[in-house]
Order: structure tokens, then sequence, then C-alpha cells
């Protein structure tokens, strides 16, 4: 979920002026130097498989599972009068599906009959937070329609799908009973509620992080007589499964108070990762995210968080500039072979701050009044990166190819086996290897198109990786733009 809501000021310039200084650099080289080559397969549709967006995905060899999320495009920005045209019904994924990669097919198993209701309406919900652990995915939260009394939610709840399952169920003659074996719900708890952040599973750890609880129809304050209540949750909570059957276990969530209303942890709807930290141990990577605490601005930063296997991690903040793909996006981190002692992580496409002039090798402001409204982010075809080097210090790259459509907004790279957690060793790379597929996201016709210039998009991009060296442009500086009232 976008979800634009903002105050009437503006302070992305003097942000992003600040981090600029923070990270100050030597001088940059003509280009970055990259140990492998990054390219983009045809893409291609699945028969059967409609567009969608911000959905949640799990994967069993060749076959992906994919639940929730939207079948439009861009939710509307409708005042009290049309709130109902913001989140229609007739976007909803009503539909968990099977998707046979080697064959290029789907089938769709309907998630009405699943009961009770509460179940059908998270696993049709949208941005939903979602991580895999062997053959269990496990989908928690999102925003959609309670049936119970008609009203939107954030859901908080969690739920268990049994992949393995729902992949006999696709090719089995059973009756509609037989698919409340697929899924099982867990009791509600609020620490589930929470839309718009992100799930990681580190060594049967689970780690969910920030985003935001949103409740009662989506309006576009201060346009409207705001009737929503939005709490962002600033912090990440870690719980284990354990039993049987299995049952979450909590762990203390951090930050805790008083570092709660802390601009540096209110952001939500980010790109994410799983990376690679100077001594060489996983990390969670957030790269930029929206909004800054009483701001229309995205996050220009980049934050980590490490000790995943201690009791108690600890969260980072790197000034490194996030300049560009700042929101939700796909994400492929690089390491190991001929990038041994560097994690480089790619972000294609989506909603950024800036856009790339190759000509001028510039960064270009998106920043534009629209219809719904001043606007800070835009819809860009650009790919961007960022590596960290062996001395902790980063660097920032611009690749030349170009996502189709505008496409990467609330889209996902959908790994093929080896690659799980987007996560690519090169040493393992010998030829140009498929190793995963970018599915789905937001199409737009132009930078700040709109509901109406905006679609789900039913196409697969295969994400193809050469271990042979590359070049790509460096990254450019923010630039200091002036601050619009």
């Amino acid at each position: 979920m976008i979800g634009r809501v903002r105050p009437a000021r503006w302070a992305l310039a003097m942000a992003v002026a600040a981090v600029t200084l923070l990270h100050a650099q030597a001088p940059a080289a003509p280009s970055v130097a990259l140990p492998f080559t990054v390219s983009l397969g045809e893409a291609f549709a699945v028969d059967g498989l409609p567009g969608l967006h911000s959905y949640a995905f799990g994967t069993l060899g060749d076959r992906v599972i994919v639940v929730g999320g939207r079948t439009t495009g861009l939710h509307g920005f409708g005042t009290d009068e049309n709130v109902a045209g913001n989140f229609p019904d007739a976007g909803v994924n009503g539909y968990l599906w099977v998707v046979d990669l080697a064959l290029r097919r789907a089938t769709a198993i309907p998630i009405a009959p699943f009961e009770p209701p509460l179940l059908r309406d998270q696993l049709s919900a949208t941005n939903q937070e979602f991580a895999q652990d062997g053959n269990t995915l496990y989908v928690v939260g999102g925003y959609g329609r309670d049936s119970a009394d008609n009203t939107f939610k954030t859901f908080p709840s969690m739920t268990a799908i049994d992949l393995q399952s729902a992949i006999d169920r696709t090719t089995a003659a059973a009756g509609a009973a037989a698919m409340t074996r697929i899924a099982a719900k867990f009791p509600d708890d609020e620490r589930f509620r929470v839309t718009g952040g992100a799930l990681f599973q580190v060594n049967h750890q689970f780690f969910l992080a920030f985003g935001q609880v949103f409740d009662r129809a989506y309006t576009p304050a201060p346009r409207a007589t705001a009737s929503f209540t939005q709490i962002y949750t600033e912090s990440v909570r870690m719980f284990t499964m354990s039993g049987t059957p299995p049952a979450p276990i909590w762990q203390s969530s951090f930050p805790v108070a008083p570092a709660l209303n802390h601009d540096f942890y209110h952001r939500r709807d980010f790109p994410s990762a799983l990376t690679i930290g100077p001594s060489g141990a996983p990390r969670i990577s957030v790269f930029g995210g929206v909004f800054r605490m009483g701001s229309p601005d995205p996050h220009v930063d980049v934050l980590h968080i490490d000790g995943l296997n201690q009791p108690s991690p600890t969260l980072t903040e790197d000034p490194m500039p996030v300049a560009m793909n700042q929101y939700v996006c796909p994400t492929l981190t690089l390491t190991g072979g001929a990038a041994a002692g560097r994690a480089f992580t790619i972000l294609f496409g989506g909603l950024s701050a800036f856009r790339y002039d190759s000509a001028a090798k510039q960064l270009v402001s998106n920043l534009a009044q629209t219809d719904h409204g001043a606007d800070s982010l835009g819809f860009v075809d650009d790919i961007s990166g960022i590596v960290l080097n062996p001395s902790g210090a980063y660097d920032g790259f611009v690749l030349g190819l170009k996502m189709p459509g505008r496409l990467g907004t609330s889209a996902s790279l959908i790994p093929r086996p080896g690659f799980e957690n987007g996560l690519v060793d090169l040493s393992t790379l010998t030829a140009p290897t498929t190793v995963g597929y970018i599915f789905g996201g937001i199409a737009a016709n132009a930078l700040h198109a709109g509901a109406a210039g905006t679609r789900a998009s039913n196409l697969f991009i295969p994400v193809i990786v050469t271990p042979a060296a590359s070049n790509a442009a460096v990254m450019p500086a923010i630039p200091v733009t002036a601050v619009t009232p």
C-alpha cells in the first residue's frame, strides 16, 4: 500500500543534503567495476495467471505458490465521498495460485471455502509479510476488508500454508473440504497486526521488521476528513516456531520504549534483502522506505539488523544514501567468488525519489504536483545497486538495464532453487544462470501515473547472472532540491 498520508510540508531536500554530507566520498571514478553481469531475459506470461502485486509467495522446486495481493493497479486517492474506489473489491485476489514455471501453467484454488472467515480475509489481503521455512509458508498480517464488520483493517493474524499440500490439491480430485488442510491459522495476536513490513526467516528464527497498522478505509489526508488510524510499529519482532503442532514463541522486540517515535525506525514499504556484513555474517538490510516522521519524504539511508544468531540483535543506521528505488521492489544480493569480501545488492525499478539522467550523469528529482497532491515519488525504470567493500565503505551504482513498463513497485524476485532468499554465491556459477524471476508488480505508463495509468502486471522476467566482469555508472550525489512549500 503506497498510501501517501502526509502533512503539508517538505523536508526531502534537507534530509538528503544531510545524508550526503554525512557520507562524503572521494571524487567518483568514471564507473564501478562489477565482478558479474546482470541481464534480463525475455518476459513471459503464464496461462491462467492474472496480473498481481503486493502478494505473498513460496516455492517448491519449479512451482510457485502465490496468495494475496491485488489484481488491479495503484490504489485510488478518492476522498470521503468515494473511498470505496480506493481499494475496490474487484481488485482482491481471491485465489491461492500454484504456478508451474516448467510448464508455464497456473492452477487456482478458491480461498472462499476457507473457514473461519478471518482466515479467508487474511489470505486475500494485500501487503502481507511472509517467509518460508522448509515446506511451510508463513503469512502475517496484511490490509483488507474484514467480512465480519465490513471494515478495512490490518489483520492480527498469521497463517501457515503447507506448500506441498497446495501442490497436491491442484493435481488431485479433492473436494472443497480438503482445502482446509492446506492452511492453518494461528490464534490472533496483536504482534502480528502489521502491513507493509518484511518477514525474514534465518536459521528458523523469524524477524518481523517495521511496517504499520492501518485501520479503516484509506483516504489521502489532508484532502479528506480522515477516519482511519495509522501507527508505524517502529520495531523488529522476533519469534520462533516450536512444539507439535508448531506455535509461535516470542522473543523480545527491539527497539523498545523510549526508542519508539524515532524517525530512524519510522518506515514501511521498503526494499529489503538478506545481505552480508563486513565480518561476513548474514544481516538483514532495509533500503530506504516510506515515510519519514511528520513528512511525506522517503528515507534515503540503509538500516541493518545484525547479530541474527544472537539473543539480542542490533540495529545500525548507515548513512550511505539510497538515492533511488526507495519503495518496495525486487532485490538481489551477490557475493562470493570474484566478489569475495564484498556484497552487491541490486534494486530493480519501482517508485523512487530520483531518476537517473544517463546523458548528464546526474540524478533528477521526481518531486511534482499531481492530481492527488504533491508527490515525492515517481515510477522509474532504473536499476541501481549498492556494494559493501571490505573496508566497510559503500559505493552506489546504476546499471544500464531498464525495467520494462516502469515495473518493480510491489513486485518480488522469485528465486530459483539454489538461490533462496535472493542470495547468489558467484563461486557456484560457471555460465549465464537464471537465478530467479521478477513477477508482477505495478506497471505504469508515466512517471506520476495515477490509478488509471497503472495496472497489475502478469509477466515473469528472468534475471540472469553471468560470472563475467561488467561496468556500471557511478551513482551521482543526491542533488540539493529546492524545498517546495
